[in-house]
């Protein structure tokens, strides 16, 4: 993989991290950084271990764990920050990712509501 496509690659994963809530499609993404769709796809899992979703989907949860323990946010307001469209869906991955649920987390705050 040439210099240029790794720089490219790692931008890519820049602009997924700075868009958790409203990411790009690969397309879009792939435009962005002027690569195509499976040279992004290819150089991603190459140089990250895993893919542009799988990426963006444990940044998200990582973030919701953040909000969880930290902010006064409810579940709903925190699946919606961190763009989720689904609710139930996303307590089931971060239960998933953590074993543990995100109410349970913020059960831990100081203030629980």
């Amino acid at each position: 993989m040439s210099e240029s496509n790794k720089a490219a690659i790692i931008k890519a994963k820049e602009i997924l991290a700075s868009n958790i809530q409203n990411p790009p499609s690969i397309k879009e993404l792939a435009r962005k950084i002027k690569l195509n769709e499976f040279k992004l796809k290819f150089g991603f899992k190459k140089l990250f271990n895993q893919t542009p979703y799988e990426f963006l989907h444990k940044e998200r949860i990582k973030h919701a764990f953040n909000l969880a323990k930290n902010s006064e946010m409810n579940i709903s307001e925190i699946s919606a920050a961190v763009g989720f469209k689904n609710q139930g869906y996303f307590a089931k991955a971060f239960k998933r990712h953590y074993n543990i649920s995100p109410k349970d987390i913020m059960k831990t705050r100081e203030y629980y509501y």
